[in-house]
């Protein structure tokens, strides 16, 4: 998956912030729920319920936060994008750490 193909996903899905909120409901248990609206409580579009507290803490974490990284990601790669041809030697440290983890980015969802 792509970047782009990221940012198509985000802008797709229901605007965040996403938060978690515990169901008050005894016949679900102990499970909490991922919600699009704070102010009303499992009025809001109810994206997962969950007895895995880790699980929606992640999902609700990551729609709030996946649009500014994939904007941070982007803006790095247009920084890079001057050097990124040159060989390593001619380039910084920074500048070939730089290289690294946006090319590793390229390789994520790879089969």
């Amino acid at each position: 998956m792509t970047l782009s193909e990221l940012r198509l996903l985000c802008e797709r899905a229901t605007q965040g912030p996403w938060l978690v909120e515990a169901l008050s409901d005894p016949a679900r248990g102990n499970e909490r729920v991922v919600v699009s609206d704070p102010h009303a409580a499992y009025g809001g579009i109810v994206a997962a319920g969950l007895k895995n507290h880790e699980n929606a803490d992640f999902i609700a974490a990551a729609r709030t936060w996946l649009p500014a990284l994939i904007e941070v990601a982007e803006a790095a790669r247009a920084l890079t994008a001057s050097y990124e041809e040159a060989p390593p030697y001619e380039r910084t440290s920074e500048e070939n750490d730089l290289c690294a983890a946006l090319a590793r980015l390229d390789e994520v969802g790879k089969p």
